[in-house]
């Protein structure tokens, strides 16, 4: 089983001017500490947020045995997880609903709480830019990207996948199954084959036929057209219609092959 709990994280991370800070010249600072991150949400929203996604996973951790292909829970150990993993998504998109409702009163609170430390932060710095240029640059900075009401819906998932593990007995009546389906194909193929063959065979006794036909006639034919020559010079009527019928038979066997 896999779990699935995820949202945006409603978090952006502190820049150095936030505090004043020339990253430029900031080096030494940078390579010792890092700096933390600007909440979007208040921060009881997102304890609460929180501490649900650490209920979900605590439930599957509970009813759950980690293994290399991910978390397995019994048969028996299932409804449980689930009766407790559906109490908890309940709640999950109720938070959801209500951010994605609220995004606009959220995002003007939001501007009031980073102007606030915007001006904590000025007042406890050393820096040339004028109050209200950095006031605005914090407050720009921390609502870049804002998300509106279908981007926060729209990110949220509470879930789990289930992938089935069979036991030993189901496995071994798999496989006997899966035997029989690859001999019933061998022999529907060796059969094809029989077929094929047998086929085959038939179209090269109906051509050897039509061949050994076609030279007969051919041989009649000719032969009476010569004798018609040799007696009378030109061939009589009935051997030029013979003629014209041998003509025609190969017309229509050479059409008939080309089809």
């Amino acid at each position: 089983m896999t779990l699935h709990i995820g949202r945006g994280r409603a978090r952006h991370k502190l820049d150095p001017e936030d505090l004043g800070l020339d990253p430029r010249t900031s080096d030494g600072i940078f390579r010792s500490i890092e700096l933390g991150h600007k909440l979007l949400l208040p921060r009881a929203t997102l304890d609460q947020l929180s501490r649900l996604e650490s209920k979900g996973r605590a439930n599957l951790a509970r009813r759950s045995l980690d293994t290399r292909i991910g978390s397995f829970v019994s048969a028996d150990g299932f409804p449980k997880f689930r009766e407790t993993h559906e109490q908890l998504k309940a709640q999950y998109p109720a938070l959801r609903d209500h951010l994605a409702e609220m995004a606009s009163a959220l995002k003007a609170d939001a501007t009031e709480r980073f102007a606030q430390a915007a001006r904590e932060i000025y007042a406890r710095i050393a820096t040339e830019i004028r109050r209200d240029e950095f006031l605005e640059r914090y407050v720009d900075r921390a609502l870049a990207g804002w998300p509106d009401a279908q981007q926060i819906y729209r990110s949220f998932r509470f879930d789990y996948e289930v992938s089935y593990v069979p036991l030993s007995s189901e496995l071994a009546s798999e496989q006997a199954r899966q035997a029989e389906i690859q001999q019933d194909l061998a022999l529907r193929t060796e059969l094809q084959r029989h077929v094929a063959e047998r086929r085959r065979r038939e179209i090269d006794d109906f051509l050897t036929g039509i061949i050994g036909q076609l030279r007969g006639i051919v041989y009649e034919t000719v032969t009476a057209a010569i004798r018609s020559l040799e007696r009378h010079g030109r061939p009589l009527p009935a051997t030029i219609v013979s003629l014209r019928h041998l003509i025609d038979r190969v017309r229509a066997l050479k059409r008939v092959w080309r089809r």
